[in-house]
């Protein structure tokens, strides 16, 4: 049997602390575009796209996710069982746009160097071997 109070804290905590993340790397990410004199070439201008593009998107999926919750919990006509999973499924999305935002930032960040390569490809890899892990295991998300 699920504890909804506990798992709804557990979520609404992961929901913050990531969306806080997320607006952290975004003021990150606009001090390094705009800090540097650097000449703007296409990947450049692609990389810094993606990694606003999905900082923001993943904002929103967080801040949506607190929404869902509220509506399992407030709302009649929605088990919490389904909204507990649709909050989930949209922090583990939102999270993965987290990490391939920062990615995207490292590789701005570090002017596109053989460790910056590498760090990006850790941070792209890592929420996908957790999904995977999880779906091994057959956690649901």
């Amino acid at each position: 049997m699920v504890d909804y109070d506990t798992a709804n804290a557990r979520l609404t905590s992961l929901a913050t602390f990531m969306g806080g993340l997320s607006f952290i790397g975004l003021i990150l990410s606009i001090n390094i575009m705009t800090g540097k004199e650097r000449q703007m070439t296409a990947t450049v201008l692609i990389a810094e796209s993606v990694n606003v593009l999905f900082l923001l998107t993943s904002i929103v999926l967080f801040l949506t996710s607190a929404v869902t919750l509220a509506s399992a919990y407030f709302e009649s006509g929605v088990a919490k069982d389904i909204g507990m999973r649709r909050a989930r499924r949209m922090n583990v999305s939102g999270t993965l746009l987290t990490f391939w935002a920062i990615s995207a930032l490292l590789l701005v960040a570090f002017d596109f160097t053989p460790q910056a390569i590498l760090y990006a490809i850790a941070a792209i890899f890592a929420p996908i071997v957790f999904v995977v892990a999880r779906w091994v295991q057959r956690v649901p998300l």
